[in-house]
Formats: structure tokens, sequence, C-alpha cells
């Protein structure tokens, strides 16, 4: 973005194209489960496969690196091992 605005602040056209880059994909499926397919779209492109509870925990490693602030983080993070140890549904303690 800092090289962007500087392009445009100067009078200069940005011309680089825009080239999408596959990472890969990730999905939780329930607690201690998920599939992790990072690689390339191309068949060529290296992939790396796992599932289960190594692919969740990379799953909420990943989500958690994501969120902004590190407030958010540790909400996000203590509201998760709550709901782990005392269910989804806490209006009953």
């Amino acid at each position: 973005a800092a090289l962007l605005n500087a392009e445009l602040l100067q009078g200069r056209p940005y011309d680089k194209p825009f080239q999408y880059r596959h990472l890969g994909s990730m999905a939780s499926l329930t607690t201690g489960a998920a599939v992790v397919d990072l690689g390339g779209l191309r068949a060529e492109d290296r992939h790396f496969a796992f599932r289960g509870l190594p692919a969740w925990l990379a799953w909420r490693s990943a989500y958690l690196t994501r969120l902004g602030s590190l407030r958010n983080r540790a909400n996000t993070a203590l509201n998760w091992l709550t709901s782990l140890l005392l269910g989804r549904d806490t209006s009953r303690w």
C-alpha cells in the first residue's frame, strides 16, 4: 500500500498487474478435527496435506495470527478454552 501511495502521489501510474497466489486451504470440521492442504493450484506444485488434531491446531493458530490485536487474540483463545471445558451453552452454569 505504501508503494502504491508513493507512486500515485508522484503522479506516476501504478501498472503492476494483480497476481493471485494460492496459499492453500484450511477447514475446521469440529472440535479436534480439521483438514489442511497447503500448496499451489497447479498439479506440479508441491502440496502438504494433513488432517485430524494437528490440522485443527494449525487452523486455530492460523486464525489467531490473523486477528488484529493482542486483546482480540486473548479474548478469542479464552472463549475457545471455556467452550472446550464448559461446552458452548454456558447459560446452565
